[in-house]
């Protein structure tokens, strides 16, 4: 192993430089006028989400009700951890959540993060997609939903909705769910 690579056994790992991927966000005002036709793109994928059904949907509908007063942690605490999936479902609408937040100006990115405690409730992996998101940056269908609905593009952002469908056992479902209601509370 050296600064530039790292050595298991047979196997070497190259640490130089790469380009790092980074989604776009659309214009604030873009996305507004073009959330109709995303909320749209997504409902029948939203409805698949485990957290529109009870066990989870009553601590999900408390979470999300706390977006009109912008209590993030709130938000945060209801969902973390709620949910089936490796990523549990209220962790990848809590993500979805967030991106598209800071895709609608409504939260900068980077100006909130997950608590110690709240981000005790789940996996590694969930918390650095909740991370991520609040930071802006999420998985390239979610940014090329995002994109295509702020452009207008109907076919375009319905790809991107089919795209999603394939993320995961549940998370594709359970992201749609978070964008759209997000887009549904804007």
């Amino acid at each position: 192993s050296s600064a530039d690579r790292l050595d298991f056994d047979r196997y070497s790992v190259i640490l130089t430089p790469a380009d790092i991927w980074k989604g776009a966000i659309p214009d604030p005002d873009k996305l507004n006028s073009g959330r109709e036709m995303i909320i749209d793109a997504l409902t029948t994928l939203a409805d698949e989400s485990a957290l529109v059904a009870e066990p989870f949907s009553r601590r999900a509908r408390q979470g999300f009700a706390k977006l009109q007063q912008r209590d993030f942690d709130g938000i945060a605490r209801s969902l973390t951890g709620l949910g089936p999936g490796f990523t549990p479902a209220g962790d990848d609408a809590l993500s979805a959540l967030l991106i598209t937040e800071v895709a609608s100006g409504g939260l900068a990115s980077g100006d909130w993060m997950i608590d110690r405690e709240t981000a005790q409730r789940t996996n590694l992996l969930s918390l650095a997609f909740i991370r991520c998101a609040a930071a802006g940056q999420a998985i390239e269908p979610v940014h090329g939903l995002l994109v295509a609905g702020a452009a207008g593009d109907e076919a375009t952002c319905r790809a991107a909705c089919e795209e999603l469908r394939t993320v995961g056992a549940t998370s594709g479902a359970d992201i749609a769910f978070g964008i759209r209601t997000a887009l549904q509370t804007l």
